[in-house]
Parts: structure tokens; sequence; C-alpha cells
């Protein structure tokens, strides 16, 4: 699995345990792995009105050799950093070099160097920085496997020193059964904390047992335990801790799903006082071909469910990821706010971006007028030509709660307004838009209208 995190410095992401936890807050149930092509761009929207950008630059394989940031200040895109890779002749990147951009000169910043066994497996990767005119390094990492190319050992360190080791087992099946994890302190390893893994008969992963080192002894700190369907979908959760030498109901979840086997609902409870309480709830909703479109977030308080953030992805004719936006909801209204984003290229690569909005640029795609003719013209927006009013409808009625905002762009994809819709039908004053072609997004309906 190749993995490529948008950051300053490329840095190989970490493997880690298969642990999870029910009751921690999630981020974009997106990062599920949405497959895309290969794209040019990326705009990120933060709050705090700041926008920046990624372009790609790719080789002959497909491989990504070169990458610019850029933030947009003053009404034009300033160089920020920019990132060089060089690959070996079986697309293993072997370099990956990032300069800031100072005092309009690029400016040595980081240096990764990886190698590889026979079969493509990350053995080592070094990462260095510049300081005072010299390459330093701060971070190494190697990685050993066995013969079937499970990973074995994955060992962190500084310029100097062991920081930490992780080791995996594994059963015939290949399946991951153990996982142990260990700092390096007065110059030996100590164990800190290891997972145990249980599976069932048809490869499901039944949950983790995790305990920790203290005093010279593994002790239990809190077990999962997953049940599945027929069909090997995961329905319900339980998390128990250890307590006064015995297990304790801490948290459960339960997950619904449709016909197709999309994930519809997920509840989670906390057990207090003797009782399960209502803690979180997520509906999720998918377009035709099961591609995730959105979901909605709640929280349980005052003994109801309450608005706590929503998610949502439009797509390309071709099912592409085109804009992901996120909300939070703030006295008693949605507003923007930054989250993860993370989506998969179709050579398998996995991106990770940051902001209330997200959008991405493919090679071919000439303007929005041109994608958003390509996707649908749903919405019904009249009267169009108009001088000064129009009233848009999204044709379906919905609870306030589900209603999705009303992106407006000009013909160049400039966004000009964002609506925060009470009801399915929404009148739109237009007596401060100059005369010309606009569209008008809400989630995955678009609209086209004229202003005379």
């Amino acid at each position: 699995m190749k993995h490529f995190y948008i950051i300053l410095i490329l840095s190989l992401s970490i493997m880690t345990a298969y642990s999870f936890d029910r009751n921690k807050p999630k981020e974009n149930k997106i990062c599920a792995k949405i497959d895309s092509s290969r794209f040019e761009s990326v705009v990120e929207y933060s709050t705090g009105s700041s926008k920046s950008k990624y372009s790609f630059t790719y080789d002959t394989i497909g491989n990504i050799s070169y990458m610019l940031y850029q933030l947009y200040q003053a009404g034009t895109w300033v160089n920020s950093y920019q990132l060089t890779n060089i690959y070996d002749s079986k697309n293993n990147m072997m370099v990956s070099f990032s300069q800031n951009w100072y005092n309009n000169d690029w400016i040595n910043a980081g240096r990764g160097t990886y190698t590889y066994d026979s079969n493509g497996k990350n053995l080592t990767y070094i990462l260095e920085t510049w300081s005072n005119n010299q390459w330093t390094t701060t971070v190494r990492q190697t990685s050993t496997y066995d013969v079937r190319g499970n990973l074995l050992t994955y060992l962190r360190g500084d310029g100097t020193t062991d920081t930490y080791r992780e080791t995996y087992t594994y059963d015939s099946k290949d399946q991951n059964t153990g996982y142990l994890y260990e700092l390096w302190q007065a110059g030996q390893w100590v164990n800190s904390e290891r997972y145990t893994y249980p599976w069932d008969a048809k490869g499901n992963n039944t949950g983790y047992i995790y305990e920790y080192w203290q005093n010279g002894q593994w002790l239990y700190y809190s077990r999962v335990t997953t049940t599945f369907d027929s069909t090997s979908k995961d329905i319900a959760g339980l998390r128990e801790t250890w307590q006064s030498g015995q297990w304790g109901n801490a948290g459960r979840y339960t997950n619904t799903y449709d016909t197709k086997g999309n994930l519809m609902n997920e509840v989670s409870q906390l057990w207090q006082t003797g009782q399960w309480v209502n803690y979180r709830n997520w509906d999720y909703t998918y377009n035709s071909t099961g591609k995730e479109l959105g979901y909605l977030w709640k929280e349980w308080k005052n003994n109801t469910w309450v608005n706590y953030e929503r998610n949502a992805t439009t797509y390309t004719a071709k099912d592409w990821v085109l804009i992901n936006t996120n909300e939070r909801w703030q006295n008693g209204q949605w507003t923007n706010y930054n989250n993860n984003f993370a989506f998969k290229d179709t050579k398998g690569i996995d991106f990770t971006f940051n902001g209330y909005r997200i959008e991405v640029n493919y090679p071919g795609m000439v303007d929005v007028e041109e994608e958003i003719n390509s996707i649908s013209n749903s919405l019904n927006i009249s009267p169009n030509p108009a001088t000064d009013i129009i009233d848009i409808s999204i044709g379906i009625q919905q609870a306030e709660s589900l209603l999705l905002d009303y992106n407006i762009y000009n013909s160049l994809g400039e966004i000009q307004e964002t609506i925060h819709p009470k009801t399915s039908s929404h009148r739109m004053n237009l007596s401060n838009y100059p005369a010309g072609i606009y569209f008008v997004r809400n989630g995955n309906q678009i609209g086209k209208f004229i202003k005379r």
C-alpha cells in the first residue's frame, strides 16, 4: 500500500494495530478509500478565510514526480513549498526532496530516502532536515517481514537513538493475531502495551484484548467483541474495561445496512450508572453506484438527538471525487468546520487533505460549467433567465437537519455565496450579482441560471 500524506515533509506512514475505539470522535467517514482518477490539483478551504492549493505533475508511468503547494494571498497564488520524488525501475519511491519558498527563492527543507527488498517491501526510511547548511537525520525507520510478506517488526528512532518498536504476529492464514509496542529506555527495550486479535472461521476480526505493562507484568485494560452477520458485515460491538478483577461494560454500537450492503446507520452507547445511554448517531447516504454522498452525525443531549456534524461529497459523471464539504452545528446553525478528507487514486495511493471544503481538479476538466453539465441539472430554478429574484427547489421534501447548503459559483468556478436553507425551497436575491452565467450545487444536485 502506498501512502502520500500532504505534509511539509513526505514521510512513510506507520502501520498501527487493528485496534479501534467506538467511543472516540470520528473523522470523515469518506476516509474509507474512495477511488479517483489522477488529478491535477486540490484546493483546500480552511476556516479563517484561508485557501491553499496542491498541484501535481506525473511521470510517464503515473507516479507523482512533483508537487507544488501554494497559499492564496492578496488575490494570487504564492509559493510555499515544493516536493520532488524519484523512483526506481519498479516504481518504488527512492528519494523525496522538499524545499520551502523564502525570499523569492527555494531553500532546502527535507529529504526522505527509502530502500526496499526484492518484493518491493519498504525496508528503511531516513528523513533528514536541512539545518546550518547541512543535512541532519531526524527520523529513522526500519521494517522486517516474514517469507509471506507480512510485517514482523517496525522500528522508529531519531538521528541517534531508537524510540519505539512494534512487533506483529500472524496465524497460518496470515491474519494478524498480536501486536507488541515497546519503548527504548536506558539502553534496552521495555514493554509498553500489547493487543491480541481473535478471528472467526470466516476470517473476520472479532475484536481485541488490550493490555498495558506495569510493575513488571501485563495488566488488562480493555477488550472489544465484534459481531458479524452471515455476510460478514459488522453489525454490533461491545467494549469492556477491566474493573476490580472482572470485565465491565463501557460502550457498545450497532450498525444497520441496506440491501446493497451499504452502512446506513451507526448508533453508539455508553454504560453509565448501571444502564446504557445513547451517545452518538451517524446516518449515511450513497449514490446509485454505492459512493458515499455524506453523513449526518448527531449527539445525545437532554434526552434527544442533536445535530453535531455533517459532511457531503460530490462526484463527477465518472464517479471521481469532485468536492467535499464539512460543517459543525454551532449556535443553532451549520458552520464551516475543518476536517480530514482522504481518498485513493487509481494507482492505490492514499491522499489526505484538511479543510472545510476540498475541491479536486482533473486533467481535461475545462471549467465548472462543462463539469456541472456532465453531471446533472436536477435543481429546479425559476424564473430562468432572471433579473432580481430566483426560486430554487431540490424537488423533494427533507427535514431541515438533512438539508445541504446551496453553493453558488460563477462561470470561472469561483464560489460566490453559500446559503443555508431552512426548507426544500429557497428564494434568492440576485441584486448584488453581475449579469452572467451561474451554477448552484446542493449535494449531488446541480442547476444553472442566467442573471440579466
